[in-house]
């Protein structure tokens, strides 16, 4: 028997099985067995040193595949609800399989759309851990009554509200506060934060931003990232020493009013393709500010690149909520703005550029320092233990 077996019920959630290999690392730190169970795609995305993994003498009904495409027209709908049913049977068939092999779970992603048959086959005195990506997963009937979705998702919040035993990993502090707002309990919300660090990052050496300053905004590009905004803002600062990248692949549409919005500034370049990791790697490198302007969403949810960022010794200029309201108020990693105000974007491209990027420095070394590997996992020990704890207790 395993302390826990871990896997992703989340079907073609591809790029979540790097959670699952980094939670395997978490646990087996703070002393725990562990082993993953090859569910979906598990066996070929989750390989961690000293993890053995499970398999099964059937696989699931729905070929898995890395590059399924989420498609939401009628015929595709009704053809989802079939498959969503023999996924279900499926994971039951599993449950069933793991049954008296372990003492808790981590069973992957809370999404809307996750069925509850498997769930029953689950006993009580389980522990059962789910990511807790966002916390307006738990209240989507409420945020989207009149949606297809809006049923689903209150069975499913009903149901982990009747189960106690069923809890959360969050990313951080902020997640976790809004989830308690929502109801659910203390004892059941475990800080896992998503990425860590072996040892601290090498000083990098940085120049003087006031003769010229250089932004970047890089990752797939959507609306929602609102680049136009940050070109609108240097456009009004006229200011030919400041140079900006955006790199990272865009839609037709979207990359046309990037481009609309681009005319006549002078020192902006363009990448529209998937960066890879080397070159991804040089343009943090000769950056110094990464650019943030995204739209702000209905929860808190962790930002990878801003992290990416941070790790790589550079500061954010970021709209002034949370998450990046909450990073920069506590470690003066960066400047804020209001995202309302092209105005306000433009003086806070400035306050970086006079402030520099060595101004930011030692608050960024205090920032790397908490994502440490072993600070990371003593936090993340103490919080698991104190809610396993509470359960045994109850």
């Amino acid at each position: 028997m395993y302390d826990f077996i871990l896997f992703e019920n989340f079907y073609q959630a591809f790029n979540h099985y790097k959670d699952v290999c980094i939670i395997a690392q978490y646990l087996l730190r703070c002393n725990y067995s562990v082993a993953i169970a090859d569910v979906f795609g598990e066996a070929k995305n989750c390989q961690v040193e000293d993890v053995p993994h499970i398999s099964f003498d059937k696989n699931c009904p729905i070929p898995f595949s890395e590059n399924a495409v989420c498609r939401t027209d009628i015929i595709s709908n009704i053809k989802n609800s079939w498959k969503r049913k023999q996924i279900d049977d499926y994971l039951i068939y599993v449950m069933r399989q793991l049954r008296g092999k372990y003492r808790n779970l981590y069973a992957g992603s809370y999404f809307v759309h996750m069925a509850t048959g498997w769930l029953k086959e689950i006993p009580d005195t389980a522990s059962v851990f789910f990511w807790g990506l966002r916390s307006s997963r738990l209240i989507e009937y409420k945020l989207k009554p009149f949606s297809k979705v809006a049923l689903q998702a209150y069975r499913l919040r009903r149901y982990f509200d009747r189960h106690q035993n069923l809890k959360f990993f969050v990313s951080d502090e902020i997640i976790r506060d809004e989830f308690i707002e929502l109801g659910i309990s203390p004892n059941r919300l475990v800080v896992r934060p998503e990425r860590y660090i072996e040892k601290m990052p090498s000083d990098i050496l940085h120049k003087d931003t006031s003769k010229g300053l250089s932004l970047l905004s890089i990752g797939s590009l959507r609306e929602t990232k609102r680049i136009e905004s940050i070109l609108d803002a240097l456009k009004q600062l006229n200011d030919d020493t400041i140079t900006y990248t955006i790199a990272g692949k865009a839609s037709l549409a979207y990359e046309t009013m990037i481009g609309d919005h681009s005319n006549g500034l002078q020192g902006v370049s363009r990448r529209n393709y998937r960066i890879p990791e080397e070159e991804y790697n040089e343009l943090f490198q000769q950056c110094d500010f990464l650019i943030l302007c995204d739209k702000q969403q209905l929860s808190s949810v962790t930002n990878g690149t801003m992290n990416e960022a941070l790790l790589k010794g550079k500061p954010i200029i970021a709209p002034n909520y949370n998450p990046y309201k909450f990073y920069i108020k506590k470690y003066g990693i960066g400047v804020l703005f209001d995202p309302q105000s092209i105005e306000s974007l433009s003086s806070a491209i400035m306050d970086a550029k006079q402030k520099g990027v060595a101004y930011f420095t030692d608050n960024i070394r205090n920032y790397q320092k908490t994502l440490l590997f072993d600070v990371v996992t003593e936090r993340f020990g103490k919080e698991l233990t104190e809610s396993l704890t509470y359960s045994l207790k109850q």
